[in-house]
């Protein structure tokens, strides 16, 4: 069966360039991100197993992360379903990567 596994990634330490620095990397920030994979795999185990292996590949293959050994990054699976007849394609590769922000008090919402 074919399976579509989203998965959410934390505590990445990615670099980041802004306009202003295009020639500088700049030190990592702690960034998440956002991925989804299509998998063939004989249950919904097997396939979350296979997406968060296809990633953790690729960001290898890329050297997107700069996180030390004692701080890893951490992949959860946001949701996963079987492919329906009509689901679009999935491309298989690439990450939408956002800033982790401190959740945010009370105090300092008001």
């Amino acid at each position: 069966m074919m399976y579509i596994v989203t998965i959410e990634g934390r505590n990445c330490m990615v670099p980041v360039l802004t306009q202003l620095e295009v020639l500088q990397i700049e030190p990592a920030e702690r960034l998440g991100f956002i991925t989804t994979r299509c998998v063939k795999a004989l249950d919904e185990r097997h396939a979350g197993f296979l997406a968060a292996a296809l990633v953790t590949d690729e960001l290898a293959r890329t050297k997107y992360l700069r996180n030390p050994d004692s701080t890893p990054p951490v992949f959860r699976i946001d949701s996963l379903r079987q492919m329906q007849p009509g689901d679009d394609p999935v491309v298989n590769r690439g990450f939408t990567f956002f800033p982790e922000r401190a959740p945010q008090t009370t105090a300092e919402l008001s």
